[in-house]
């Protein structure tokens, strides 16, 4: 069952001196063909900044409206659930970190629907996990196809979920942070014998994303008399934009990796 957030009894008026009645009046209007429509907004906590610290705030005025409108939290088992029972999940943000979601659904077999933001196409490469879009209209057209063509949505969430067993499992963090501090000492890393376990040593990365490469896909491309071998075509992109900032990053890793030389 999900907790239900009281947040209080706050109207729309209380904003007319500050927003304007204009904008007021126009909400009302925009909101009179919804009257008894339900909306649920459900995030993982009612406490601290960000999500809920809007919510409260926000979630009383469409009541005032004639909206249905609840706040109520959810727990990691339930997020859990939503994510095993979904037939797909999107992540569609303006602005993003590593955007976790995606590969806790494609690890769950369930595909993605995403926003080329943030850390997310390190999760989403071409035609792995899902779809990666631009716009709102892209993303409106990727899922229905998802949904028609579930056999598809499971070839491509299978995908996904060999890539996070590859390069997003704990492990595989703890082999990158053993090899580091190993290059840190001076001494030479281990080479990884498997791909889940591979760290940053002596592997030919992507500049862009990091990602090891493995042969399928790579995109080459020349800068400054040296080839740079991309995972896939936003990478390339990427690189293509800005090839001096990707080239002083690889040699900065370079020096890290082999100290002295």
């Amino acid at each position: 069952m999900l907790q239900s957030v009281d947040v209080g009894r706050r109207g729309l008026d209380a904003y007319r001196a500050c927003a304007g009645e204009a904008v007021v009046d126009e909400l009302r209007c925009l909101a009179a063909p919804l009257d008894g429509v339900r909306v649920l907004h459900a995030n993982a906590t009612a406490y601290g900044g960000g999500v809920a610290e809007i919510l409260r705030s926000e979630v009383p005025l469409p009541r005032d409206l004639g909206v249905v409108a609840e706040w109520r939290t959810i727990t990691a088992e339930q997020v859990n659930a939503f994510q095993r029972h979904a037939d797909v999940v999107i992540q569609k943000p303006l602005r993003e970190g590593f955007g976790l979601v995606v590969s806790e659904a494609t690890w769950k077999g369930i595909p993605v629907v995403a926003g080329r933001a943030g850390g997310i196409p390190l999760q989403l490469p071409d035609g792995v996990g899902g779809h990666l879009v631009d716009t709102t209209g892209e993303c409106a057209e990727a899922v229905p196809g998802l949904l028609a063509d579930p056999a598809a949505a499971v070839r491509l969430a299978a995908a996904g979920r060999g890539l996070v067993h590859e390069r997003f499992l704990l492990p595989r963090l703890t082999g990158d942070e053993l090899r580091l501090i190993t290059s840190l000492l001076g001494h030479a890393p281990a080479a990884p014998t498997v791909p889940a376990a591979a760290g940053t040593a002596g592997e030919d990365r992507d500049p862009v994303r990091g990602m090891r490469i493995d042969g399928a896909g790579v995109r080459p491309s020349r800068y400054r008399g040296r080839e740079f071998r991309l995972c896939s075509a936003s990478c390339a992109r990427q690189f293509a934009a800005d090839p001096e900032l990707f080239r002083r990053a690889v040699a900065r890793a370079r020096r890290v990796a082999s100290p002295g030389t």
